[in-house]
């Protein structure tokens, strides 16, 4: 069977992590875009346990490191989680996570279901914007004054101000780094409302 195999270029971890599927790529995308997770490792090392009296061994897909919890993850299709191997590998994962405290978590294609995924794809693409503090002053200066609004519409505001192409390309910046609020779960446009946003310094 062939792989999927390539390298995706993390912000995160400021360097290029690899996969072994896009199944895996995506499960990158959001691990990108959580402002809770503060690193993650690919192949992270063999883990063991005894499964029904006998010794087995496995490696997880992901170690993934929040602000609250470690987890071991394993990325897979649902169409193989019936698989024998599958299931010592899940075994295996559970049992290890069990005795060592951490989260043992299963990714399936459901990540893909709906509008979230895509639209940290498209944000992804704005990642490398360079925000100035002159612009995100003007951005939250401009949303103070006018509230819930369009990205569309903001970006009128702000024309003469800050370039229109420009404009929105900041702000799905600000969006990727959660410094602007969108609702993820229906496509972003630039009819989309911003409904909050967190200044930072």
């Amino acid at each position: 069977m062939a792989r999927n195999i390539g390298m995706f270029p993390s912000l995160k971890m400021e360097g290029e992590i690899w996969y072994q599927s896009t199944l895996e790529r995506d499960y990158i995308y959001l691990l990108e875009f959580d402002k809770d997770v503060i690193s993650y490792v690919e192949q992270p090392g063999t883990i063991y346990a005894t499964i029904a009296g006998k010794a087995r061994r496995y490696q997880p897909d992901f170690k993934v490191y929040k602000t609250d919890e470690v987890s071991l993850v394993e990325v897979k299709p649902s169409r193989r989680l019936a698989a024998e191997r599958t299931r010592i590998q899940l075994a295996i994962g559970t049992e290890y996570c069990k005795e060592h405290c951490l989260n043992f978590q299963v990714i399936t294609e459901e990540i893909r279901e709906g509008c979230f995924l895509d639209n940290v794809k498209m944000l992804f693409r704005y990642s490398h914007e360079k925000l100035s503090l002159y612009d995100m002053d003007k951005i939250f200066n401009s949303l103070m004054v006018t509230g819930l609004i369009s990205i569309g519409q903001l970006c009128k505001e702000l024309d003469g101000v800050i370039a229109k192409n420009r404009c929105l390309n900041l702000i799905y910046h600000m969006a990727w780094k959660h410094l602007l609020e969108v609702d993820l779960t229906i496509p972003v446009t630039k009819e989309t409302i911003i409904i909050g946003g967190e200044y930072i310094d």
